[in-house]
């Protein structure tokens, strides 16, 4: 049976032989108490459950924020991997889901969405900005100005 202290719940249990000490040296290499030792590795276990709403929102904003690093092959496709899987989540492909989960993630989709689309601009603005005026010399033309040449 589970009592409280110190506002925490305890609980007594059994141990196998030989663990108590095994427990012990982790927790001194850890530099922390054995009940916090205890705790750590039950959280590696059971941990807290998360929004997965949230969760994917903090996904979506770690992706944006790989997208301004130099990018590689695998970054790149982490990233497009982490789009794809979102993406789907939000167009109904993870039915067990629930509609109030999937409808949080179309919204952080949205928001990234967002943000994706004002990057671009902002890097294209700061392109045309360090180009001057030869950026105009890129442009294609349009069908009335290629018929004059």
């Amino acid at each position: 049976m589970a009592k409280q202290g110190r506002g925490s719940e305890q609980v007594m249990i059994r141990l196998p032989d030989g663990m108590r000490d095994r427990i012990r040296v982790a927790a001194e290499k850890h530099g922390r108490s054995m009940n916090a030792e205890i705790v750590a590795a039950l959280e590696v276990h059971f941990p807290e459950p998360f929004s997965f709403g949230k969760r994917v929102a903090d996904l979506l904003v770690l992706a944006r924020g790989l997208k301004q690093l130099p990018t590689t092959a695998s970054v790149d496709a982490l990233i497009q991997e982490l789009e794809t899987t979102i993406e789907g989540i939000a167009h109904g492909q993870a039915p067990e889901l629930g509609e109030e989960v999937r409808s949080q993630i179309d919204e952080a989709l949205h928001e990234w969405r967002m943000h994706k689309a004002s990057d671009y601009s902002a890097r294209v603005y700061k392109w045309m900005d360090d180009a001057g005026e030869k950026w105009e010399d890129h442009l294609p033309q349009s069908p009335d100005e290629e018929g004059r040449e």
